[in-house]
């Protein structure tokens, strides 16, 4: 005598979401990737490459990478499925970098003008 399990409406419902929580990690992670990749030649260039006087320092590499991959999150939303979306994203990753390097800069010489 065989045994048949029927699955329940609420293992059907969180399955469901589960998949499609899946679906948006998966996008999340891939719109984030690309822009990742952009800040990574941003600060590679900007830090390596080219120097200008400016060191590589590790802290500012990790937080370029995360401010890229929420903006490749926020701008890839906004894209949807454009033919040139992934360009587009590694673009706003790359353009990530001089934007905080900017922040950065701004940011010392108010904290020095305040403090002296």
């Amino acid at each position: 005598m065989a045994l048949i399990c029927v699955p329940l409406a609420s293992e059907i419902r969180m399955e469901k979401s589960s998949i499609a929580l899946l679906e948006k990690l998966s996008e999340m992670s891939q719109l984030g990737f690309f822009a990742s990749l952009g800040a990574i030649a941003s600060y590679l260039r900007h830090s390596v490459i080219n120097p200008e006087g400016k060191k590589f320092r590790w802290i500012i590499f990790l937080s370029n990478i995360i401010v890229a991959f929420i903006t490749g999150n926020l701008v890839g939303d906004f894209v949807g499925d454009h033919e040139y979306r992934d360009g587009i994203l590694i673009a706003c990753g790359y353009a990530c970098f001089p934007i905080l390097d900017v922040i950065e800069v701004k940011a010392r010489d108010l904290v020095s003008k305040f403090s002296s």
